[in-house]
């Protein structure tokens, strides 16, 4: 990283139809600004694809920064960091993926058929197929964290998605067609990607993929689709280690 990572920002792109920030626990020990970008009306209205969304987002925060990535954030994440002439010094991935539907070679994202369900049900009912995308963010968690976690998720569902139902279908929809193994695999940009073993909706790919020298990838004990509580702190704490190291190779 060209500057010390404790005097970037960190730019927070949130997932598909939430509020980015539903990621402050795990940057709340950042040492300098944080700044949260959601996919919301605002910036899904003019942008046709992931590219398009980075590229708005890079002209937005144009300056050396860290980007942090959460679910479909990370693959906007990712394309920033390929963007030319852009500053981003360093992503991090948290319950990532380059890939999100499974394909051949690629076992680890949803099953097409579960997939295609949210689809239908996003058609037809947009706010309660919503809802339940939502509560899968939470499915895995263990016995003793279920309660709370119900109740943490539940603030947020109630405050309604991010986006309009016309968004969340191109959300949705890029979803299914943004396969960027390619980019992953080829980018020089230092990058951390942080899976959580107890993820239902994207399974840990680390054995999946080969990675350059420049990026690492960590599974978190216990963490769910929406790293909450104890996990989003141990997050944190991979990011400052992982930081720490870069700027002490460089």
């Amino acid at each position: 990283m060209t500057r010390a990572w404790r005097s970037l920002p960190l730019i927070v792109v949130g997932g598909w139809g939430v509020d980015a920030l539903m990621l402050a626990p795990v940057v709340r020990s950042w040492p300098a600004e944080v700044r949260y970008e959601s996919l919301n009306d605002e910036l899904l209205a003019d942008c046709g694809s992931i590219c398009e969304v980075a590229d708005v987002l890079t002209r937005r925060h144009p300056e050396p920064a860290v980007w942090l990535g959460w679910s479909q954030g990370a693959q906007v994440a990712m394309a920033a960091a390929g963007v030319k002439d852009s500053l981003v010094q360093s992503v991090v991935t948290v319950a990532g993926f380059p890939r999100f539907v499974k394909a051949p070679e690629w076992p680890c994202g949803m099953e097409p058929a579960t997939f295609q369900a949210f689809v239908a049900g996003l058609n037809s009912n947009a706010q309660r197929t919503w809802r339940r995308f939502q509560q899968l963010m939470i499915h895995g968690c263990r016995q003793s964290e279920r309660s709370e976690a119900r109740q943490e998720l539940m603030t947020w569902i109630e405050n309604g998605p991010a986006a309009s139902a016309a968004n969340l279908v191109k959300g949705l929809q890029w979803l299914a067609d943004e396969d960027q193994r390619k980019v992953w695999q080829c980018s020089d940009v230092p990058a951390l990607h942080l899976s959580g073993s107890h993820d239902t909706l994207v399974a840990p790919w680390d054995q999946q993929l080969s990675l350059p020298e420049c990026a690492e990838c960590r599974v978190i004990p216990g963490m769910t689709h929406w790293p909450r509580g104890q996990h989003a702190i141990n997050c944190g704490r991979s990011m400052a280690e992982f930081f720490t190291q870069q700027q002490e190779v460089v």
